[in-house]
């Protein structure tokens, strides 16, 4: 992944080590990191590919979404229950 952003996004690759990054609307450092990623070995994109897929799988799949979705609203209606009783 070749990335210009800030910000969370920028953050949650970077953690990943699944991509090289620049800041938005750099095109210089956009066109180095294209040149980067084609000087690299097939292994070292190989091995960003499946960091990015492990970190999706651990962090963005939709199971892991489904229970953080089901934590707020939990969350959100025990909130609710105690200002009703408090």
């Amino acid at each position: 992944i070749i990335a210009a952003l800030k910000g969370d996004g920028a953050d949650v690759l970077s953690a990943s080590q699944g991509g090289l990054i620049c800041a938005p609307c750099d095109a210089a450092a956009i066109a180095d990191n294209i040149l980067k990623i084609a000087d690299m070995s097939e292994d070292a994109r190989m091995l960003m590919g499946k960091n990015n897929y492990n970190n999706v799988m651990n962090h963005f799949s939709k199971n892991i979404m489904i229970k953080r979705i089901e934590n707020i609203l939990t969350n959100a209606i025990k909130a609710n229950k105690s200002l009703k009783n408090g």
